[in-house]
């Protein structure tokens, strides 16, 4: 498993250079590393019951980078205006929902909940599902990034 100082230095390269890449490098280390200690997905049968979680089994936004949310609040709205603005392919598509995978992750430290309230998470991606939705009518076909999107933000509504 890799080292978490490892990841944060992916952070620090995004802060320091603005760089995109190390932001998005950053988030999929940083749920791959959370989803091999979190039992995250909502389909498994050994999945503990709601009343069970632990309220603190999740990362505690102390101990992560300060402009963690308002950099996933930033890169969901510039999702959203490419999703207005044209058709997103599937690589974006399933760069939102490991977004949103994240937003799962650190809301299962239940301290962190209020904090991710106050961001309007949740009006931009549902805008970003229905013009994501549209378009799996429009062309009859469903991908698996999108079917990930739907199920990570359906998890997100859960915690």
């Amino acid at each position: 498993m890799e080292n978490k100082k490892d990841i944060y230095n992916l952070w620090v390269q995004y802060t320091t250079k603005n760089d995109e890449s190390y932001f998005r490098e950053f988030i999929e280390r940083f749920v791959s590393i959370w989803k091999s200690q979190l039992p995250v997905d909502f389909e498994r049968d050994d999945l503990p019951l709601w009343h069970e979680v632990r309220p603190d089994s999740g990362p505690h936004l102390g101990r992560l980078p300060d402009e963690l949310l308002p950099a996933i609040g930033k890169f969901i709205i510039i999702a959203r205006d490419s999703s207005e603005n044209g058709t997103l392919d599937d690589e974006q598509i399933r760069q939102i929902a490991v977004l949103v995978d994240c937003l799962v992750i650190v809301c299962r430290h239940f301290d962190n909940i209020l904090a991710i309230i106050k961001y309007e998470y949740k009006s931009n991606l549902i805008a970003i599902l229905a013009n994501t939705f549209k378009e799996c009518m429009t062309h009859q076909q469903v991908s698996p990034e999108v079917v990930h999107l739907f199920r990570s933000f359906s998890q997100f509504l859960e915690v």
